[in-house]
């Protein structure tokens, strides 16, 4: 089954100039049920696993995951 996942972003959610990270940030604070406005995403956008993972062919994986208010990003999966 293939899905296609659409997300059109309005101009206030457009935060980090580049339509990768846009839309990675955009889709985690939809799927934690957060404002893509709200801190915990916006603190993300110069985040090193989400520039690493953008940037770095070699690296496959970002995961995510709340930590209070706080969204953490990781290059690899994290079992808590």
């Amino acid at each position: 089954m293939l899905i296609l996942l659409i997300i059109i972003l309005t101009e206030s959610e457009k935060m980090a100039g580049d339509s990768r990270k846009d839309f990675l940030l955009v889709s985690s604070a939809n799927f934690f049920g957060v404002l893509p406005s709200d801190g915990a995403i916006t603190s993300c956008v110069n985040d090193s696993a989400l520039n690493t993972f953008l940037d770095d062919g070699g690296t496959p994986v970002l995961s995510c995951r709340m930590d209070g208010k706080k969204l953490v990003m990781h290059n690899m999966v994290i079992f808590n």
